[in-house]
């Protein structure tokens, strides 16, 4: 499994373009479902991150 994150802007240009870095992650098996629930649902209008409960941190 893959994951590839642009953060939340990335609503506004599903592209992807608009950014300079993203983050490249492979997940361990241990939090597979999170991952794949957070991957098949939108951000549009809800925080992903509380939903799941997943805890960011900022990296740039």
């Amino acid at each position: 499994m893959i994951c590839l994150c642009n953060g939340k802007d990335l609503i506004q240009r599903r592209d992807g373009t608009k950014y300079k870095k993203v983050i490249l992650t492979i997940p361990g098996a241990a939090i597979a479902d999170t991952v794949m629930g957070c991957g098949s649902t939108t951000g549009r209008n809800m925080d992903k991150a509380e939903k799941f409960g997943i805890e960011l941190e900022s990296i740039f």
